[in-house]
């Protein structure tokens, strides 16, 4: 018995250090690369994509907007409609602005859960703002973050 409980024990604290090698070379994916990597995804579900980044994008707080980014990806997938998808990443002044679009389910009746409110509170500790807003056949997720490159 203690020897099956010591092999679970080795188990899991694998199966943690793979999870942390993984998160980590996603953290080290520079952001233009995020978003492709996420046009692709989408396409690869049969999404119309629409995808517009920036030509200093590299430069963008990936720390702050690759999980944004990733969450939004996800959520298209878990509660959009199907058709189409619209990702956008920008500098705008002080701030790099990042905005997903897509259609909505007809049935989706999903609340806002912890998907949303954890890259609220990312954006936030970077300094920006985040809203989310589901408009009949629409939902955008807005990200504006400060240019700490331009300060």
């Amino acid at each position: 018995m203690r020897e099956h409980i010591a092999h679970a024990r080795r188990e899991v604290d694998q199966a943690r250090s793979g999870t942390r090698a993984l998160a980590a070379r996603f953290r080290g994916v520079p952001l233009p690369d995020e978003l492709e990597n996420a046009a692709d995804l989408l396409r690869a579900a049969g999404l119309r994509v629409e995808l517009a980044v920036d030509t200093g994008a590299a430069a963008a707080p990936r720390e702050a907007l690759g999980p944004v980014v990733r969450e939004s990806t996800t959520n298209i997938l878990k509660h959009g409609g199907g058709r189409f998808a619209r990702l956008r990443l920008d500098r705008e002044g002080d701030q790099w602005h990042y905005r997903s679009e897509n259609d909505r389910a007809a049935d989706d009746t999903a609340r806002p859960g912890t998907g949303i409110e954890s890259m609220t509170t990312r954006v936030s500790a970077a300094g920006g703002t985040l809203s989310a807003l589901g408009d009949g056949e629409l939902f955008t997720l807005d990200a504006r973050v400060p240019d700490r490159g331009r300060s």
